[in-house]
């Protein structure tokens, strides 16, 4: 009979569900060992996410990532419960409930991935003089900040890059032919809305108010200077890394209101403002190709 029932309840799962961000494929499962290297709240949490999704924790998984840690990114194919995705979807509202469930359960689950290699890191390389078995075990926050140092890493590196003379550089300026890009920032500009949007984004989880500066996400219109632009980066991703510390299991699916105004979650927050730096990242790195400059993450290659 219990044979029968789970044989029944599996008819109920829907198809892979396939989320890609950014470049590189990665398909994790959770791993016993790794949950071992968790707190006995966040363990608790990746068992029930992984049986809400039909998957066990399993004891192999598969993960490629490049030898720098560049372009990270994550490939999860999880079932859905048919539940949460109708076969049909009747009206507008049920299309927005529908959204708005799968990006909460996606970024849920993109953090437990998130820990769970941060934990597999930590046992296989553990710091210079550090001991293995003093190590503090990781955290959702400690994961997610690891993800923040990584992207901010590759913008400020890539701003670095690019010549003072050629922060003012767009596509435009190339004229290329049946080509539009009248209203596309410049690389300046890019910095700028990258910086003024890690406040805008952050500033919730803490309930810290934004600096002025950040200009309706557009940033100063007076920063002109290389030195200035990149400054404001640096301090916004430092804004960022003092809100994501302040993450834990009780305020981490806690409803508040986002900057917008829209109901949103820590958790959504803290990831998605890495995700939106290197969706920008992803453009600056095509202004320098443009003006022959090999960006730094691929140099060496």
């Amino acid at each position: 009979m219990a044979a029968s029932r789970s044989r029944r309840s599996r008819r109920l799962w829907t198809p892979w569900l396939r989320v890609d961000l950014l470049n590189v494929s990665w398909l994790p499962r959770i791993n016993t060992m790794e949950l071992a290297g968790m707190s006995d709240i966040e363990g608790k949490a990746a068992r029930e996410a992984a049986s809400a999704w039909g998957k066990e924790p399993v004891s192999n998984g598969r993960e490629h990532m490049s030898q720098r840690g560049q372009r990270t990114s994550f490939q999860l194919i999880r079932s859905l419960p048919r539940g949460l995705l109708p076969r049909k979807v009747q009206t507008k509202k049920e299309q927005l409930n529908l959204m708005k469930q799968s990006s909460l359960l996606v970024t849920a689950a993109l953090s437990l991935v998130a820990a769970s290699a941060f934990a597999q890191a930590t046992k296989s390389s553990p710091a210079v003089g550090a001991s293995t078995s003093t190590s503090s075990p990781p955290t959702i926050a400690s994961a997610i900040d690891r993800e923040i140092s990584l992207v901010q890493k590759e913008v400020v590196e890539a701003a670095e890059a690019m010549p003072e003379d050629k922060f003012d550089f767009s596509p435009e300026k190339l004229n290329l032919p049946g080509s539009d890009y009248k209203t596309v920032r410049t690389f300046g500009e890019q910095l700028k809305h990258i910086a003024a949007s890690n406040y805008l984004i952050w500033s919730p989880i803490t309930g810290e108010k934004p600096p002025d500066t950040v200009n309706d996400g557009k940033g100063p219109d007076n920063m002109k200077a290389k030195a200035e632009i990149i400054k404001f980066v640096k301090d916004s991703f430092a804004f960022g890394h003092k809100s994501v510390a302040t993450l834990n299991s009780s305020n981490l699916v806690e409803p508040i209101t986002s900057s917008s105004g829209r109901p949103t979650t820590r958790l959504f927050l803290a990831t998605f403002a890495a995700a939106h730096c290197f969706d920008h990242y992803g453009q600056m790195i095509e202004y320098l190709r443009m003006n022959g400059i090999v960006p730094p993450a691929s140099r060496g290659q």
